[in-house]
């Protein structure tokens, strides 16, 4: 689940549900159906921190505290960046010369965007 800081607090609420206990309890059209959770459950869950664009927020304490967080720091040098690049810029479309300079403008614009 990606940008999981910006889902409604009735989504969150529901998520930490999810991860409590064995059993997950599911409501559809006021049915109510119970499901034992699988015992290799797994939710990952990503979020860029509350204090970078406006609607993100903290999660609630008690949805945070079941999480294991791991803090994965921007990318910003041409070496990790270029496998992104040239893995999501097909061949077929883009010349390796034209994934460099993809490469480079998104350098550029974030030097630019940090400098005003």
């Amino acid at each position: 689940m990606d940008e999981i800081n910006l889902a409604s607090d009735s989504v969150l609420n529901r998520l930490a549900t999810l991860i409590d206990g064995d059993h997950i309890l599911l409501n559809e059209r006021a049915d109510i159906v119970e499901t034992k959770r699988h015992k290799n459950f797994r939710i990952f869950m990503c979020m860029n921190p509350p204090y970078t664009s406006a609607g993100k927020k903290q999660l609630p304490p008690g949805l945070r505290g079941k999480l294991t967080e791991i803090y994965v720091p921007e990318l910003e040098s041409q070496t990790d960046l270029w496998p992104i690049v040239d893995r999501n810029a097909p061949s077929t479309m883009f010349s390796e010369i034209q994934k460099r300079m993809i490469l480079e403008f998104y350098i550029k614009s974030r030097v630019e965007a940090a400098n005003n």
